[in-house]
């Protein structure tokens, strides 16, 4: 298990003085704690913010600092499967969206989708600078959004036999459910019942990847993953903006 979470920390994050050995690594063992990292970096997020409003720091310069620290704690792995997942919305075919989401140069929808990902939560975390919620969200949405990352194996198959995708084939029912059980009780710790609506929409941001990844590509790919990441990221904060 100490393995599988450490795995987990090695895939997802940039965090120094997390390493395992080779035949130790177990990343098709390990999407149940995928929201244990969310739960981690969201409070080293929350520890810096709480810093910030101790400064009396603006809140867009606060939030923008903030989520120019979460992509470099991820190594803006999630960012660059949403701009890849982006750019192949412009093929016409399986085959070359795959290609396109393999080219590391970025096209004119990945950047707009880059530029609308990092302006919708600096604004949005924004909107929480003085109060409790800045925490709260920083926490259970990015518990919430890698969560939703395991409902896309679930609904959908590795469009390639090879590659990160290919190590979420197959995945059992206890990572699934164990994963969202640590989502609820933070969650209802942190937020009440709300924690249900973003629960809820995880799933749903999970399933609709998944069935467009099947359409459009045959099945899910690395970048997929990444993209519906960020998507729930989103949609998490943009719904504890309408609730609070």
């Amino acid at each position: 298990m100490y393995n599988q979470v450490k795995s987990a920390f090695i895939t997802l994050t940039r965090l120094p003085l997390i390493k395992t050995k080779d035949d130790e690594f177990n990343l098709s063992g390990s999407l149940w704690a995928f929201p244990i990292v969310g739960l981690v970096l969201g409070g080293i997020l929350s520890a810096v913010a709480y810093g910030f409003i101790s400064l009396q720091m603006d809140s867009l310069i606060g939030s923008a600092l903030l989520v120019l620290l979460m992509i470099l704690l991820t190594g803006a792995l999630h960012e660059d499967g949403l701009a890849d997942c982006a750019d192949a919305l412009g093929a016409s075919t399986p085959e070359r969206r795959l290609e396109i989401m393999r080219d590391s140069q970025i096209g004119a929808y990945g950047t707009l989708a880059l530029i609308f990902s990092f302006a919708i939560r600096v604004y949005t975390l924004s909107l929480f600078w003085d109060t409790n919620l800045i925490y709260y969200a920083l926490i259970i949405c990015l518990m919430a959004s890698r969560g939703a990352i395991v409902f896309v194996p679930w609904f959908s198959q590795p469009a390639r036999d090879n590659g990160l995708a290919a190590e979420f084939k197959n995945i059992k029912l206890y990572q699934l459910v164990t994963g969202q059980i640590l989502v609820v009780v933070i969650g209802y710790l942190l937020i009440g019942n709300a924690i249900i609506y973003l629960l809820v929409a995880a799933v749903f941001v999970g399933f609709l990847s998944a069935k467009y990844a099947t359409a459009k590509l045959g099945g899910f790919t690395g970048d997929v993953l990444g993209a519906t990441e960020q998507l729930a990221q989103i949609t998490g904060l943009l719904i504890l903006h309408l609730l609070f």
